[in-house]
């Protein structure tokens, strides 16, 4: 009964353990309850200034109200959208989010950050609202960022990689997401690859949940480092793998920084929305090994007939 009751406790602590380091991993989070763009962490990670961005939030009494914009401010906006669209700005969490607004026919919309310590291996996720009137743009050029991250410079302005993931129209008004990334030594990127069906028009207002893994090679040329995504709709209990390539060219500049340094999210419409278009972000994390099993609560399993006396 005693071999018992120590098999238990020993179960119990290392399940304890286990729980701590699957939350420990986060490394950066911001679900911007502190109403600003001024969370960090220990290695100097940071917003940059906020680029037709906003905190808002869906006031009890005000209705949808805009509550920083490089500055502190509350300007409360009208419960319909300019084509009628009723608009909400309920969080997926708390009761503030991050908005990106795209006006109508108008290019660029994005939020850049900068992680302060570069990483060689990382993990992005991020809960994502689609808009509640989405219809994919109509344009030439049809991608659209959708996120974008690099080291010591951007596209071909860096020694170092680029990674990118971008829509592009998918039956007219839905949108498939590809990835794409520059081999580094100041080229240009790649054609976007693994178009995946991602948003139709019956998507409006869903949350979804997105998970970026990256890794850099391990030497130069290797040809072995990691790009994959991971996307799961609100309520469901399982993530769907979007793309993954396990040899892919990730290089580190020679002479820095150590791995990927700054990103945005979202970014440039090479297709224009027609109408004022408006994203959501929330729960905005980083970490150093993979979420996946916490976020699911895949924990191992209690061992059975144990009882103590």
């Amino acid at each position: 009964m005693i071999i018992r009751a120590l098999s238990a406790l020993i179960y119990m602590g290392l399940l304890s353990m286990l729980s701590a380091h699957i939350f420990a991993a986060d490394i950066f989070s911001d679900s911007f309850e502190s109403t600003d763009m001024s969370a960090t962490n220990s290695s100097g990670f940071k917003w940059a200034a906020n680029n037709r961005t906003s905190v808002v939030t869906q006031d009890i009494n005000d209705g949808p109200v805009a509550v920083y914009n490089n500055k502190p401010i509350y300007n409360i906006v009208s419960l319909t959208m300019p084509d009628g669209t009723p608009r909400n700005w309920t969080a997926k969490t708390g009761n503030y989010s991050l908005r990106f607004r795209y006006p109508a026919n108008k290019t660029w919309t994005e939020q850049r950050f900068d992680l302060g310590k570069p990483l060689r291996e990382l993990w992005i996720r991020y809960w994502l609202r689609v808009p509640t009137n989405f219809t994919y743009g109509a344009g030439s050029r049809r991608n659209n960022k959708f996120f974008a991250i690099w080291m010591d410079g951007y596209e071909s302005k860096g020694d170092g990689s680029t990674v990118w993931l971008g829509m592009e129209p998918y039956n007219n008004t839905g949108a498939t997401l590809g990835f794409t990334y520059s081999k580094g030594k100041y080229r240009g990127s790649e054609g976007y690859k693994q178009h995946t069906p991602f948003i139709t028009t019956a998507d409006r207002g869903r949350w979804m949940q997105i998970v970026l893994h990256l890794k850099v090679e391990s030497s130069d040329g290797a040809n072995d480092g990691i790009i994959q995504t991971y996307r799961r709709w609100a309520g469901e209990s399982k993530f769907t793998k979007l793309h993954e390539m396990l040899n892919v060219p990730l290089r580190i500049s020679g002479s820095g920084p150590d791995g990927f340094k700054k990103g945005y999210i979202l970014g440039w419409a090479n297709a224009p929305y027609q109408n004022d278009t408006e994203w959501l972000l929330d729960d905005f994390a980083i970490s150093d090994s993979s979420p996946l099993a916490g976020l699911l609560g895949n924990f191992p399993k209690p061992p059975t007939n144990l009882s103590v006396q």
